[in-house]
């Protein structure tokens, strides 16, 4: 089975794609189409069923306003629903959902190596390189740092979880 995977708006110019239209064109090639409105959801009425659309996916920190960690959206067609499955279990859905996992252990480990990073909640780890290194052999380095410290899991060490302020 064939899908087509659209976004109803361009975001370079804001063009509106005819969803009708493409959804009967894919439907009359035997394809599935699966719509991405992260640059529509919320301020662009659409009416999904009324469409046939089989799938769609958005977000809501856009316009919706979420802001980060906020959950993204997958609308699936009534008559998918039996042969669907949806194997992310999203923010909400998580069975611990405030656990962030090793991120802050990861990236105070990377510093100790002299990797700078960031940790933000809800788990996200940020290594800047670029422009904190100006040459190609800095940023190798980096990065050669990176997987070393990733396959001998330095992060375990017990120092690297204890939370620190920043000064």
């Amino acid at each position: 089975m064939a899908a087509v995977l659209l976004s109803n708006v361009d975001y370079r110019s804001g063009q509106l794609m005819n969803m009708e239209r493409m959804t009967r064109l894919a439907h009359e090639a035997g394809a599935l189409i699966i719509w991405d409105l992260r640059h529509s959801g919320g301020v662009v009425p659409m009416d999904l069923d009324g469409l046939g659309v089989d799938f769609a996916v958005g977000c809501t920190y856009k316009y919706v306003i979420g802001g980060r960690g906020a959950p993204a959206d997958v609308y699936v067609a009534e008559r998918h629903h039996s042969e669907a499955r949806q194997p992310l279990s999203e923010w909400w859905g998580h069975a611990v959902p405030f656990d962030f996992g090793d991120g802050y252990a990861v990236v105070r480990a990377m510093i100790e190596q002299g990797v700078i990073g960031d940790f933000c909640e809800p788990g996200i780890m940020r290594f800047g390189l670029a422009p904190y290194y100006l040459r190609y052999v800095d940023l190798f380095d980096a990065v050669e740092v990176i997987a070393d410290c990733m396959r001998r899991k330095v992060w375990t060490d017990p120092a690297f979880v204890e939370r620190v302020v920043v000064t």
